[in-house]
């Protein structure tokens, strides 16, 4: 085989590649690129990386953002590595240069930066995870690997800046735990005790398991792992005013009557709870006024209707009426000559004396308080000799009543013995024993002033005055006729319309004393030892034809009255010393609770509920 030998220098080396040469016998390959895995790596260098395409051949260099990439590995000619030197951030070329040939440029690889940290938000969270945690920092890239205490954190989020993180805990031990950030290639930053996963609470015990409806109750729940904790009783806040990691304390809120459940929150969502019988029971309190043993008895009401065991409060003289506070745990109790101030424990109910004594009533028989618990009115009702009037009482933040003025009655010497207000606090209705009339005021907002409107028709002798729920409709219960009286009221002036008819009592019942109103049902206690259950049409107000019941035990009932939630109507039995309870079914029908409740009962006269 022959060979020619060529004179470089003759073909003019150092004017033209080396890759010219091709013409002239030298084969010069250029190489190509089609590939470079991985992409990214440290600015620090020392990534491997595989190059493939090509023409490879052994010599070949390569160059990565224009820093060397050595030493160069040939594995054939389709693939090549090498190793990344440091770099600056960001993405550079991939150049493969063949000796002789000219550089081959076809792929990119990144400089990635290590990531930094200078914040974690929040610094705690449930054992169990599923907190949302923020990392503040820079280089903070959206393919990094978060672990806390070794756990992933996952769900990881990145904004366009990278330089905020956020990504879900999984949870871990009790406890402070490192949190560490990785970029893809990058070395691991930590942060030492960067984030503390913290243990659910615990309770171990309540101070009392029941209060009453008007709120107020302070209860001291112990346990354990409290923090920064919130209190619910059923869906409503129960007022934290004392904290520490293992007792709270809180002051219950204004609640409907039940049993519901108790629950406590830390800040990370982690809580504990007492279900059910184990929670938390409202109850509503009853006072009772007595006339025959100058006490006025605190009672609740258990859920079945019946009413507890009670508490009594010596008065100065018998009750005349008696009245609860709608917002405020004070009752209010008439008897001759004052009104007393008692105030209710709003664990049980039970009566002290509070606040100062006021003049009232001579004879005392209603007593009456503003929707907006603003004002008081009082009866006055001396007979034949002395002009009945209405006292009204301003009432101060505290609950204490001051006298303002007396409303002296359009009917004259006669006795006044019932007053009512509607709902909405607009109008006063009252009527008097001795007259056929009942007597309509409207209520100045600002002071409580009444003035008076007009004087309607009754039957005989009115005893008893009741307005309902929906503030449209008044029923009148007349000792002398053995019927009720109904009139509409006129929203915008307060005026009455009478019904077309009266309603005659059920039953044989030939007078009645007192009358009260649930839902779309009338009752009224009959001085014949009867009960009457009447329903009422919601659309004109006009009753049905009545359902009469004998009195269960007891005899003389004076009032009747219905608790707050409409389930259970109370008799007040004056001459057998008893409150006799009936649950409310539907259609009004009446059940009789148990046997009549006589604890502290003495010919009781009025009888009022906490409300809610």
């Amino acid at each position: 085989m022959a060979f020619s030998l060529i004179s470089i220098s003759s073909l003019g080396c150092g004017k033209k590649p080396l890759a010219d040469l091709n013409g002239y016998g030298v084969n010069i390959t250029t190489a190509t690129v089609t590939g470079v895995s991985p992409t990214a790596g440290l600015m620090a260098g020392n990534t491997e990386i595989t190059i493939t395409g090509s023409g490879f051949v052994e010599g070949a260099e390569v160059t990565v953002g224009g820093s060397s990439c050595a030493p160069v590995v040939f594995i054939s000619s389709t693939e090549i590595k090498c190793t990344t030197s440091s770099h600056g951030a960001g993405t550079g070329e991939v150049v493969v240069t063949n000796p002789g040939a000219s550089p081959s440029a076809a792929g990119s690889f990144t400089f990635r930066p290590d990531a930094t940290v200078s914040s974690v938000s929040p610094s705690s969270g449930a054992v169990t995870g599923g907190t949302v945690v923020t990392i503040t920092g820079t280089a903070l890239s959206p393919d990094a690997v978060i672990t806390i205490g070794g756990q992933p954190c996952t769900g990881v989020s990145v904004n366009a800046s990278q330089t905020e993180l956020t990504c879900t805990t999984t949870g871990g031990g009790s406890g402070s735990a490192d949190l560490a950030v990785q970029n893809p290639g990058a070395p691991v930053t930590t942060v030492s005790d960067g984030f503390t996963f913290k243990p659910a609470p615990t309770i171990a015990s309540i101070s009392a398991s029941s209060g009453g409806t008007i709120g107020g109750h302070s209860i001291v729940i112990d346990g354990t792992n409290f923090d920064s904790a919130s209190v619910l009783l059923g869906a409503s806040s129960c007022s934290v005013t004392a904290q520490s990691a293992t007792q709270i304390t809180c002051t219950t809120p204004v609640h409907a009557p039940g049993t519901v459940d108790l629950k406590v929150t830390n800040s990370d969502g982690q809580f504990a709870a007492r279900t059910g019988v184990d929670g938390y029971t409202f109850k509503t309190f009853a006072i009772i006024g007595n006339s025959g043993n100058l006490k006025a008895a605190a009672s609740s009401i258990l859920d079945t209707g019946a009413l507890a065991t009670s508490t009594a409060a010596d008065l100065g003289g018998a009750a005349g009426a008696v009245a609860i506070h709608p917002t405020q745990a004070i009752a209010y109790i008439a008897y001759p000559g004052s009104i007393v101030h008692l105030s209710m424990n709003p664990s049980n109910g039970a009566l002290s004396s509070a606040l100062t004594n006021v003049a009232g009533p001579l004879s005392p028989s209603s007593l009456v308080i503003h929707p907006s618990g603003s004002f008081a009115y009082a009866s006055h009702s001396n007979g034949a000799s002395v002009t009945s009037v209405i006292k009204r009482y301003s009432i101060a933040a505290s609950g204490q009543l001051t006298f303002e003025s007396n409303t002296n009655a359009q009917t004259g010497n006669l006795s006044l013995t019932s007053l009512a207000i509607d709902p909405s606090g607009k109008f006063a209705y009252a009527v008097y024993n001795g007259s056929s009339k009942i007597e309509a005021y409207s209520i100045n907002s600002g002071n409580g002033a009444l003035s008076f409107i007009a004087t309607y028709n009754t039957g005989s002798n009115p005893r008893g005055l009741a307005i309902d729920a929906s503030g449209k409709y008044v029923y009148v219960a007349n000792f002398g006729s053995a019927f009720v009286s109904g009139f509409t009221i006129d929203a915008t002036t307060g005026a009455l319309n009478a019904h077309g008819a009266t309603y005659d009592l059920p039953g044989g019942a030939t007078s009645s004393t007192g009358i009260a109103t649930s839902g779309s049902y009338v009752f009224t206690s009959n001085g014949t030892d009867k009960i009457s259950a009447f329903v009422m049409n919601a659309d004109d107000g006009t009753l049905d034809a009545g359902t009469g019941y004998n009195l269960a035990g007891g005899s003389n009932p004076v009032s009747v009255a219905v608790d707050p939630s409409g389930q259970y109507l109370y008799v007040l039995s004056m001459d057998s010393n008893e409150v006799i309870a009936y649950g409310i079914g539907g259609g009004g029908a009446l059940t009789p609770i148990g046997g009549g409740y006589t604890a502290d009962i003495s010919a009781p006269v009025g009888m009022a509920f906490t409300s809610y």
